[in-house]
């Protein structure tokens, strides 16, 4: 995961707990049979990167250390003996190479390995053949043999991952035809003076206020960005509008299908994540910190799709806004700079949550339906992936 700007008090209460949780895993190992309790090899990505270097240090005993992406080269002391590999993405930012070179300076002669994976970023790194084969060139006694493919998992999760995405279309057509409401929102020029704006502010407000109270490491200012911009979205929806409302459909026939297919919201994004990339069942801190974020997905994409006013490119154009401010933001200094290694991965959710949206919107579904199913797939990513600091 991304380290956790800031410093002081938190950094290091954080930094204890990994410490802790790293001493309970190493014990842990020590004790299971046929484990050569002299030849333990520790690996880390980002933020553990620099956990497990940290603890290396601390520990001579550990063999060898593998640290993907470490974000701070000063991690490792100058002249540390230690064995380290020290992986990098041939397309991450210039401050994680930069780590890797002074990581490497003044080490003693044989004692650090350094891999470039090309072609890759901060995440898919891990996905790499080339990180794949410098984790196992570290591993002690390795026996030969057929190696697995570092592709076979996240593959498949992601062929998993289409089908449930398409598979929603069938799922949409069961909707009864309605008659389609026409679009009611501001002409084209009055929606982006608004929707910029309100992005923007959003981004300001977000800095400003003490979002790394949050213990979800970026995905807490993320959170609170959206949840303001959403507010001041819908707030010029109803400046644009006054007294006007949406045409709701109600009942238990509503109530049945948004569980329905919030059912299978759920399902299309946390299974292939789960199944081919890393763990998106909630535990912890994430029970609470999932219908927090989940919320302020849902008032971003309600505010988002009232000021839009039942206008597909509208709507699709406001998440893209968004994005690009959100990104803006991180450059400018607003945003943690780890919000850009979080943007893809965000760009790609807005752009799923919208094509969805446009499928009810032929259907004529409740106009909070698409929001609702939008805020599962935003936030189901960002609550459980994101790391906790």
């Amino acid at each position: 995961g991304a380290r956790r700007p800031g410093g002081g008090r938190d950094e290091e209460r954080a930094r204890a707990r990994l410490r802790h949780d790293l001493d309970v895993a190493v014990g842990w190992l020590r004790g299971r049979p046929g484990v050569d309790r002299d030849r333990i090899v520790l690996v880390g990505h980002s933020m553990g990167a620099g956990a497990v270097v940290r603890y290396a240090v601390a520990h001579p005993e550990i063999d060898r250390t593998v640290a993907i992406s470490l974000p701070d080269g000063g991690d490792v002391p100058a002249g540390w003996p230690g064995n380290l590999t020290l992986v990098v993405g041939g397309l991450e930012f210039a401050g994680f190479r930069q780590a890797v070179d002074e990581a490497t300076r003044d080490a003693p002669p044989g004692s650090r390995t350094r891999v470039v994976a090309p072609g890759v970023e901060h995440v898919s790194v891990l996905f790499a053949p080339r990180t794949h084969a410098a984790v196992l060139d570290a591993l002690p006694g390795r026996t030969g043999g057929p190696e697995p493919s570092p592709l076979t998992r996240p593959g498949g999760a992601g062929l998993l991952l289409a089908g449930l995405a398409l598979g929603f279309v069938p799922l949409a057509a069961l909707l009864p035809r309605r008659a389609r409401p026409g679009a009611g929102g501001p002409r084209t020029g009055w929606w982006l003076s608004a929707t910029v704006p309100a992005a923007g502010l959003g981004a300001v407000f977000a800095a400003l206020l003490p979002t790394a109270r949050l213990p979800l490491a970026v995905g807490g200012y993320v959170a609170v960005f959206l949840l303001l911009t959403g507010v001041l979205l819908a707030a010029a929806a109803r400046y644009a509008r006054p007294g006007g409302t949406p045409p709701t459909a109600s009942g238990v026939r509503s109530a049945v299908v948004a569980v329905a297919f919030l059912g299978y919201a759920v399902l299309a994004v946390a299974l292939p994540l789960h199944l081919g990339l890393t763990s998106t069942v909630p535990v912890g801190a994430r029970w609470w910190l999932l219908p927090l974020v989940a919320f302020c997905c849902l008032v971003f994409l309600l505010g988002a799709e009232r000021l839009a006013g039942g206008d597909g490119l509208r709507y699709a154009a406001t998440g893209g806004i968004a994005v690009l401010l959100l990104a803006a933001a991180a450059v400018l200094g607003l945003a943690p700079g780890f919000v850009l290694l979080v943007v893809p991965l965000f760009a790609a959710l807005v752009a799923w949550q919208a094509a969805w949206a446009a499928v009810l919107r032929r259907r004529a579904a409740p106009w909070w339906l698409a929001p609702l199913l939008g805020a599962v797939l935003l936030a189901w990513p960002i609550a459980t992936t994101l790391p906790l600091a």
